[in-house]
């Protein structure tokens, strides 16, 4: 069924993928962490990013704060970034939020921080696999949980075969899954022993599905409706399956350098502050609340997937956020006692 969303989500996804196939036509900058003196393959513009970042220090009076993560589904992500410093505002240096421009994969970002040369940051998922020494990261999970919550984007002719599934073992034993080779999560479905075939390439997973190579995408609760509706324009009989969800534990971190250890006790300090006094959540709301009422309507059961790949034991806080107690409960094997 053709489903609505906000025009804004839509055109911003749409601008998005625009964006990342020009890239992808004109070529991506290499940078590694060997040649993070040698700038010369990038544009003038991300020269002139970098020499402003190598000259600021403790003693400027700005230091700007680079992330890469600047497409629209980590919106929320920058957005509490913003909310984070201007706890600190008046502290000196004060640090600026700056955006890099040029394409770079997780895996370049990683070394791009790894180098120190500059302060960047990023997001990403806490995995025992991707242990990198000198990095630090937040206190807290920034997203609350959701990113571990799945819905799968399938086709019409599948819906049946997907209402027959009843447990994990079916799962593994009849469904083919669509997955980006790349994704942290790619080796949580492997330890779930799920049937995956694998692409390098997001935009490659849909014309696929239409293909009939697989029977379903798992995409996350807050990209999924604007995905179905931006590809049912080339392949309208893709739909999402509402009946049930995947739940897996994925934890969201902030990291940076250990050697700026500065800024991430202004960024812990500054998610405390936003934690205690309620902006958090509130801004929390303002970017899922779409989501929340979905599942607010829903309710789909659950089946519960492993992640042994956490650091530590999972944390369910703040899941009331966005779940409902009967959610919870499906999660965490018991109701909330309270919600922060």
């Amino acid at each position: 069924m053709f489903r609505q969303v906000s025009f804004f989500r839509l055109s911003h996804f749409i601008l998005a993928l625009t964006l990342s196939a020009v890239c992808g036509l004109f070529g991506s900058v290499e940078l590694h962490a060997q040649a993070a003196n040698s700038y010369s393959a990038i544009s003038q513009t991300g020269t002139s990013q970098i020499a402003s970042s190598q000259t600021s220090s403790p003693r400027s009076e700005v230091v700007d704060l680079w992330y890469f993560q600047t497409h629209v589904r980590h919106q929320f992500r920058t957005d509490a970034m913003a909310l984070i410093l201007s706890y600190t505002s008046k502290e000196k240096p004060r640090l600026r939020l700056r955006p890099w421009t040029q394409p770079l994969t997780q895996q370049r970002a990683v070394s791009v921080i790894r180098n120190r040369q500059f302060p960047m940051f990023a997001t990403l998922s806490e995995h025992r696999q991707y242990q990198i020494p000198e990095l630090i990261r937040t206190d807290s999970n920034l997203v609350a949980g959701l990113m571990g919550f799945r819905l799968l984007l399938s086709h019409q002719k599948n819906l049946a075969k997907l209402s027959a599934i009843q447990s994990m073992g079916d799962i593994q034993s009849k469904l083919r899954i669509g997955f980006g080779q790349h994704w942290r999560d790619y080796s949580i479905l492997e330890a779930n022993n799920l049937t995956l075939v694998g692409t390098p390439h997001y935009s490659n997973l849909f014309p696929m599905l239409e293909a009939d190579r697989f029977d379903a995408i798992p995409r996350g609760l807050n990209q999924i409706f604007t995905e179905e509706q931006y590809w049912q324009s080339r392949f309208p009989d893709i739909q999402v399956f509402e009946e049930y969800a995947w739940y897996y534990p994925y934890p969201i971190y902030l990291y940076m350098h250990k050697d700026y250890q500065w800024i991430m006790e202004r960024i812990n300090y500054g998610f405390y502050r936003s934690m205690q006094d309620g902006s958090m959540r509130g801004l929390f709301k303002k970017h899922f609340q779409e989501e929340i009422d979905w599942l607010e309507r829903k309710q789909p059961k659950l089946i519960i997937l492993k992640n042994p790949f956490l650091e530590s034991e999972p944390s369910f806080h703040n899941l009331c956020w966005w779940a409902p107690r009967a959610l919870i409960q499906q999660i965490n094997g018991k109701p909330p006692a309270h919600c922060n």
